[in-house]
Formats: structure tokens, sequence, C-alpha cells
């Protein structure tokens, strides 16, 4: 066992070397993901779960079953960087979210002078990371979401709104307190993610379309319902005058559902009595 050990040292050196101080990590489960960034990108659709992703074609075809790599299709990302949001401009130029920091490339390499941190932009110096960003597509209106705030980001300027930031359930009504990613599509709909799910909403009407959630990977990454896994948890928990909404209409439907019952029993009961009597009537005659 003694002489092994010089053996092992050997190769874990090795091992760190080549991976670049840190281990391998696996990629993830493309049916059973959770998504940590969406961004649409020369119209193709990028979904991130930490440094590895998936590409989907403008046709809606996912171009690789298996994740690739961040870093090895962007140059200039750090080995193994988690993107927590990434968006394209409306110059063409994308911008990638890791922890503190933020980039900016233009094609597959990064732009001179970054990364850059998170205040650079004018959000707050305690900001950790950025959740969420996306571009309204209609009016050219950049969001940065963290947690249940939103900011409103000129790009020409390249700072966020003065009455920045605001509570998420502003922006869209219907919505989980926290979200995990966002993007629009060319039709003006917005779609927001969390862990395995979507919800799609009209910024024009600013409230969700359905409030039951979809999954992501049957919708773009071509995976069955039987391919994925259900026991995700979904913060379920929206904005308290939404479920009271929710819980009026269904309370609601159960007293007009009682209700039709008891006038559908009310029928039945006068139809048999009607009945009865007509039979009674011919017995009498016969």
């Amino acid at each position: 066992m003694a002489r092994l050990m010089p053996v092992v040292t050997l190769v874990l050196v090795l091992v760190l070397l080549v991976t670049g101080g840190s281990p391998a990590r696996s990629p993830p489960q493309t049916c059973r993901s959770t998504f940590d960034a969406v961004a649409r990108i020369r119209g193709e659709l990028f979904f991130f779960n930490g440094d590895h992703f998936w590409r989907v074609s403008r046709a809606g075809h996912l171009m690789t079953r298996d994740p690739v790599e961040v870093d090895t299709f962007w140059e200039g990302l750090p080995h193994h960087s988690d993107v927590s949001a990434a968006y394209e401009r409306p110059d063409g130029s994308v911008v990638f979210f890791c922890g503190r920091h933020f980039w900016v490339f233009w094609e597959r390499r990064t732009k001179p002078g970054y990364p850059r941190p998170l205040s650079d932009l004018g959000l707050p110096e305690e900001l950790s990371s950025v959740d969420a960003a996306f571009v309204n597509r209609h009016t050219e209106v950049t969001y940065l979401i963290t947690g249940d705030k939103y900011w409103r980001f000129n790009e020409r300027t390249e700072q966020v709104d003065s009455d920045s930031p605001q509570p998420l359930h502003r922006l869209c009504r219907g919505l989980p307190k926290r979200v995990d990613a966002a993007f629009s599509d060319t039709k003006g709909h917005t779609y927001f993610l969390q862990g395995q799910h979507y919800w799609r909403c009209d910024l024009g009407q600013g409230r969700v379309q359905n409030y039951a959630p979809h999954l992501v990977a049957p919708r773009w990454l071509g995976c069955t319902l039987a391919e994925c896994c259900l026991d995700d948890h979904i913060e379920t928990e929206v904005w308290p005058k939404t479920y009271e909404y929710k819980e009026k209409l269904s309370e609601e439907g159960r007293r007009n559902a009682r209700e039709n019952a008891a006038a559908r029993g009310g029928v039945g009961s006068q139809v048999a009595v009607v009945v009865l009597a007509a039979a009674a009537v011919m017995w009498r005659g016969l």
C-alpha cells in the first residue's frame, strides 16, 4: 500500500493540472435538468445549466442531445464558469453574467476590458449575481432580475433607470416570487423559468397567460413526459392578491357546481313525481 501512494499522488496531480485545479463536473441530464439562464442569440435558443448549455435551432430542433461546455464555445469565460444570466443586446453583442461580474462578447470572443463588476451597470455594490436578463423585442428595453426585484437597463447609457428597482409582480402578475431565467421570443411573448418549469407572460397586459406552469424539456429539448423527472420543487408562492383571486374563482366554481347539481336533482325529483302519478292513473284505468 505504501508503494502505491506516490503513484496515486502523481495521478491526482496530473488530474488537477488537466482540469485547471478543479475536479471534472458531470454534465447535467438533458431531460431532468433545471436551467440557470436562457438566451435567444442570432435567433437560436441557448439553455444553460451551470457551465453547460444546449442549443436549439431557429427551426426549433435540438442541435445536440448532450450539453456542451460553455468555455469551449465562448472564448474568454473562465473555465467551469457558471452562467447565471445571458442575453443578446439590440446591437448583436451578447452579455454573460457570472457571479458579481459580466462579460460582453461579439460573436464568440469577449470584447477587451472584460470582465467588469455588476456595479458598472449601476447595480448595487452588494448584489451578488443577476438571476435573469432579457430584452423586450418590441420596446428594446432590457430587464435585469434578481430575487423578487427587477431593474430596467438603458442600453444607450449603459446604466439602470433611476426608478429601479421595482417589484417583480409589477412586471408580470402571476409569476412565482423568484425566477431562474427569462427570454422573449419574436412574437412578443416573454417566458420565465424556475427549475424545470416555465410561465408565458404577456408584458403588454402585465400578467401570465396561464397560472399553471409547463415543463421546459418537452417544449424545447425534445423530451417525452416519461423522460422528465417530475419531483422538482416549484416555489409556487406568488403575490397574495393573485392567490386570493384564484381562491375566489375556485370557491365560486364549487358553489356553481353545487347549485347546478341541486338544480339537476330538483328537476329529476319533479320528473319522478309526474311519472309515478301517471302510472297510478293508468293502473286505476285498468
